[in-house]
């Protein structure tokens, strides 16, 4: 009987990821197929097989929704804001004046 014991085949540490972003570890043999879905210890949903060189999912922070009104008012004052409509005012009068 030998005692030595044998050496075991190479390993990989694989990365799955759920919906609610729970990161599962599984360590495969080098040379296996690898399988795209995995159960999450952590909840039990279904996790994607997520690639050694893919960044981790961030989630991008929430984005205020802008007006066109919130956008004038990063672009010029109050005052040029209220220059600006009286000069549009006046045209519309004008206009409508030629019209009649």
């Amino acid at each position: 009987m030998n005692s030595t014991p044998q050496p075991l085949s190479p390993r990989q540490t694989i990365e799955y990821i759920c919906p609610k972003e729970h990161i599962t570890s599984i360590i495969f043999a080098a040379e296996v197929e690898l399988p795209q879905e995995w159960d999450c210890k952590h909840c039990s949903l279904t996790a994607k097989l997520r690639i050694a060189f893919e960044p981790a999912v961030e989630k991008a922070p929430e984005k205020i929704a802008r007006t066109h009104l919130d956008i004038l008012h990063e672009r010029r004052s109050k005052a040029e804001l209220e220059e600006i409509l009286k000069e549009a005012i006046t045209d519309l009068r004008r206009r409508r004046k030629k019209a009649s």
